[in-house]
């Protein structure tokens, strides 16, 4: 029949039960099927069918995380002790910390929040010794030789902070706040003495070497509500200064609490506008936000904040092309956490992206909490590893990553906290050996800059004695490995 030979039926089902597999102690036939030949003078060979079967794999997706910087800690170097509260005289210092590092010329900048003994007011023949706030500024040129130089003037005994500085042409621009009286109410005869006035936006300008500090035009930066500069940044030859401005009526006054965004601008450092928000978008009824950082390049600054006036907290983006113009962006991806309460503290931006750093808190405790954009629009909440309750205060950007300086509580007991990440995205805790100072039960970060490569970390020690220290730590920042 066609020169094929036909397969008796046993041989076929033994291939079938071969094919089909057999269990236990089944023997597995093979059988091979010779060539088809007959008598007449040509050959034809049985049929061949080829199946070609195509497996399609997904794509390979790689993903390269880039090592953490490095950075070769020096030995922390003292810049202020400060005695026990119980040593304490008038006039001298009974708290102080770095709330600002700034890399300007030739030199690096702390500017050191000190709270003085000493202001007497008088109650109608009662006296009570009150504190005050002043701001004290050492500069080095490496980060290891601290020299204190003039302090940020303002005339009278008034409380002044300073919470941002930038350099500015051949200049330093610093902001902050300050007010009139003291900052520790206290009960006298049954009487309760507060503050006399509210905080203000206050700014200065510092020039040469070593500088000569100039108090900005009050003008513009007060009014009648709390309002402080917090952050400034340049923007194409404009300083852009964001902070908040609120209204909390006294006790027993008519009127609603408001929170809201504060934006200043100045050509020169000297004198300050306040720019209009007519349009709401970061102050006004309804809204409850702050801007507490800003970043900015050549052709836009971006303020970050947090958004309460819903149910939840929100991360609050802003953008401006030019100072004045501003805009709240709509942020996709994950910016909240439940029911918790969020607080910005500080913000850096690379050619990666955007680090904004700060603090979640609820019933469980307050922790640290990072937020990253390559954008400024898509962001994510990276896990900053870190297990016991703390806080992230402070973060810069380098050319090999980002550094994120803090505090945390393991085992209940207060100790620095440095995180570093190659991306914003992953984020690595550095040895807290690096910062143990023998001696001491209790240390915290404050500050965080970079100058001519060099990393500073401002912080402050307290020993078993309570004897306390202002110190920074430094170190050359390089690329990691991995």
């Amino acid at each position: 029949m066609r020169g094929m030979r036909i397969v008796p039926a046993l041989t076929v089902l033994a291939l079938l039960a071969a094919a089909c597999g057999g269990s236990g102690s089944a023997s597995t036939t093979t059988t091979t099927l010779a060539p088809t030949t007959t008598a007449a003078p040509s050959t034809t060979a049985a049929p061949t069918t080829t199946t070609t079967t195509t497996t399609t794999l997904p794509p390979t997706t790689t993903t390269t995380t880039l090592p953490p910087p490095q950075v070769a800690w020096g030995d922390p170097q003292t810049v202020l002790t400060l005695q026990p509260d119980f040593f304490v005289q008038r006039g001298q210092v009974i708290d102080a910390q770095v709330r600002v590092i700034a890399s300007w010329g030739d030199a690096a900048y702390l500017f050191v929040g000190a709270d003085l003994s000493g202001r007497v007011h008088d109650l109608g023949g009662v006296t009570q010794t009150d504190h005050y706030s002043d701001v004290r500024v050492w500069s080095s040129p490496d980060g290891a030789d601290w020299t204190e130089g003039a302090g940020l003037p303002f005339p009278g005994s008034f409380d002044e902070w300073a919470y941002g500085a930038v350099p500015f042409g051949d200049e330093l621009a610093v902001v902050g706040a300050w007010r009139e009286s003291g900052t520790n109410p206290a009960q006298v005869q049954g009487f309760w003495t507060f503050p006399t006035d509210d905080p203000d936006g206050a700014a200065w300008v510092g020039s040469g070497f070593p500088p000569t500090w100039v108090q900005a035009d009050p003008a513009n930066l007060g009014g009648d509500r709390k309002e402080e500069m917090l952050d400034v940044v340049v923007l194409d030859g404009l300083l852009v200064a964001v902070g908040k401005s609120d209204f909390v009526p006294e006790l027993g006054e008519p009127g609603r609490a408001e929170y809201g965004a504060a934006v200043w601008t100045s050509a020169d450092g000297r004198a300050w506008d306040r720019v209009p928000d007519d349009a709401g978008v970061f102050s006004g009824p309804g809204n409850s936000t702050r801007m507490k950082a800003a970043v900015g390049d050549a052709g836009t600054v971006w303020a970050f904040g947090i958004d309460d006036s819903a149910r939840r907290d929100d991360l609050a983006v802003w953008s401006t092309p030019d100072g004045t113009t501003w805009e709240r962006l709509e942020l996709d991806g994950e910016r909240a956490t439940g029911a918790r309460d969020l607080v910005v503290a500080d913000a850096a931006r690379s050619p990666l992206g955007f680090v904004v750093v700060g603090n979640e808190f609820g019933n469980d405790g307050r922790f640290p909490a990072i937020w990253f954009s390559p954008d400024g629009i898509q962001w994510e909440r990276p896990d900053p590893g870190v297990a016991f309750e703390g806080e992230l205060v402070s973060v810069a950007a380098t050319d090999f990553g980002f550094i994120a300086v803090g505090f945390f509580r393991p085992e209940g007991r207060t100790s620095p906290l440095v995180l570093l990440s190659g991306d914003g995205r992953n984020w690595y805790q550095e040895a807290e050996g690096a910062f143990e100072v023998e001696g001491t039960r209790r240390s915290r970060l404050t500050a965080v800059g970079v100058h001519a490569g060099t990393v500073l970390v401002g912080g402050l020690v307290t020993y078993f004695d309570d004897y306390r220290d202002v110190v920074v730590w430094s170190g050359p920042v390089g690329p990691g490995s991995g």
